[in-house]
């Protein structure tokens, strides 16, 4: 008895920590969508993080775009910089258009 209800436990503590990543994305799906439609799509937000060419490659910066905002702020991860194929952009917030 005991065991079962413990892989009850595992399977719902499992189930919801996939649970953001499933939300990310349905979220995804959705952007892909309107990107593909044939109207002008118009971002609230967007995160990249980045390096800078030239710059020394021991550092990361997060870029924030938000409406007309624009800024760049160096990651406190010298210890663990990431790989070239983590870095990247997140749109995310409404489609300003719809």
């Amino acid at each position: 008895m005991r065991k079962k209800e413990k892989e009850i436990k595992e399977k719902k503590r499992i189930a919801a920590d996939l649970e953001p990543e499933r939300v990310m994305r349905a979220e995804m799906d959705l952007v892909k969508r309107k990107v593909l439609s044939q109207n002008d799509v118009f971002i609230e937000r967007l995160r990249g993080y980045v390096v800078i060419e030239g710059k020394e490659e021991d550092q990361n910066y997060e870029l924030i775009c938000n409406f007309n905002e624009i800024s760049l702020r160096p990651m406190k991860n010298q210890g663990k910089i990431l790989k070239p194929e983590e870095l990247g952009f997140v749109i995310y917030g409404r489609n300003l258009n719809s």
